[in-house]
């Protein structure tokens, strides 16, 4: 008895309560089988009782300040209205996100003064009502609003007016090519939750993994050198960083554009980490060794040019430009 009550202490610290149930589960029912035929003259686990478990801890609500700065996020990507939808719909209703994944149309019942959505296959594979506020509501006209079969003013009047009949099964957020948002894979959370948590923590990072980024820029041993599938335009332009080069911890990418006369060569040139004062800084973009991320510039001018910086030590890996960006 002692040594089971002992392997329980010792299995404790290095297990899941579950784990641990499941083994002494297993051992007092070999234990009863050993007296019931006669093994053993007494039961020697009758006395050993399974690990209780823990209450939960309660979620911690984002606060006031988190859930700005999630939104501001949300409306500086590429397609900030349907962003900010999904955004303040998992804030507002509590949904999971392969809830508000699989969300149709037909699931929403919008009203000017109330809604309901209707999760059909939650946890447990049971389905809810969820009512809709009024932020929520909201969020979803002004990202509708212009969209087929609406094509109405993105006022709560005007898309409840024109919302489809119950039976409707197009997606409600769909990916950019018309389809359900797929439900993440544990990478993807993993990647997710990464941003997440440096966008709470005013980093300047967004993941875009359904757009192709119209800049990428690729750090090596032999310096930075960029690549872009089209024509740059004015506004925001998503801009990936991927990173080869393995000498450095962590890595920068500096965007703005130079006064009249400067060129790259002088950008090259500059000998301090510091911006030179004719650079005119618009944003920057980090990574980590052997990783990949993104970020939004907004550039309404160009030629663009930008610094590649490295750490530790402080390093500056090269110098990218001009880059034209159209109007």
């Amino acid at each position: 008895m002692c040594t089971g009550v002992r392997w329980r202490g010792a299995v404790g610290v290095l297990r899941r309560t579950s784990t641990i149930n499941t083994h002494l589960s297993a051992l007092r029912s070999f234990c009863a089988w050993l007296h019931d035929k006669g093994h053993v003259e007494a039961n020697p686990a009758s006395r050993l009782k399974l690990v209780g478990r823990a209450p939960l801890p309660a979620p911690k609500a984002l606060t006031d300040p988190q859930v700005n700065t999630l939104l501001r996020a949300a409306a500086r990507t590429r397609r900030p209205t349907r962003d900010t939808a999904i955004v303040q719909l998992l804030l507002q209703t509590g949904v999971r996100i392969g809830e508000a994944a699989a969300l149709r149309l037909g699931d929403i019942q919008f009203g000017e003064k109330r809604g309901v959505l209707v999760v059909r296959a939650g946890k447990g594979n049971k389905a809810r009502n969820v009512p809709l506020n009024g932020s929520a509501r909201q969020a979803l006209a002004d990202y509708l609003a212009p969209l087929p079969p609406f094509e109405v003013e993105p006022t709560l009047k005007a898309v409840a007016g024109a919302w489809p009949k119950p039976r409707h099964r197009d997606s409600l957020l769909p990916d950019p090519g018309g389809r359900p948002i797929r439900v993440v894979t544990a990478a993807d959370a993993a990647q997710f939750e990464r941003q997440f948590l440096s966008i709470l923590n005013g980093g300047a990072a967004i993941t875009v993994p359904d757009v192709a980024p119209d800049l990428v820029v690729t750090f090596t041993d032999e310096g930075c050198a960029y690549t872009s599938p089209a024509p740059l335009r004015a506004g925001e332009l998503v801009i990936e960083i991927v990173v080869e080069d393995t000498r450095f911890e962590s890595y920068a990418l500096v965007v703005g554009t130079l006064d009249a006369g400067k060129t790259v060569k002088d950008l090259q040139a500059w000998p301090s980490m510091d911006e030179p004062p004719w650079f005119n800084y618009i944003t920057h973009g980090e990574a980590r060794k052997g990783g990949r991320s993104y970020f939004v510039a907004e550039a309404q001018a160009g030629p663009l040019h930008m610094g590649c910086l490295a750490a530790s030590p402080d390093t500056k890996t090269g110098a990218l430009g001009p880059i034209e960006v159209l109007p």
